[in-house]
């Protein structure tokens, strides 16, 4: 596990960073993969089932929110 933080750059795209100096960091910009983001930080949706664009709209929303939120996570572990 391993502490990760929610950032946004210059252009408003999310960030999953590692919270150390030289981690890694991964760049999140397609709308699909909001919804899981958001999850991995904490966000339960309400919006279950066939309408994804309120599932994206839902998940930017508690992105937005929760822009500096650190949490321990294993994100990471999928990309060595």
């Amino acid at each position: 596990m391993t502490k990760i933080i929610l950032e946004t750059d210059s252009m408003g795209n999310y960030i999953v960073a590692e919270v150390k100096k030289g981690g890694r960091d991964q760049l999140i910009q397609t709308d699909w993969d909001f919804p899981m983001i958001a999850q991995i930080f904490g966000h339960v949706s309400r919006y279950k089932g066939n309408d994804p664009s309120k599932q994206i709209a839902s998940a930017v929303k508690y992105l937005d929110d929760h822009i500096g939120k650190v949490i321990l996570s294993d994100f990471f572990d999928n990309f060595e």
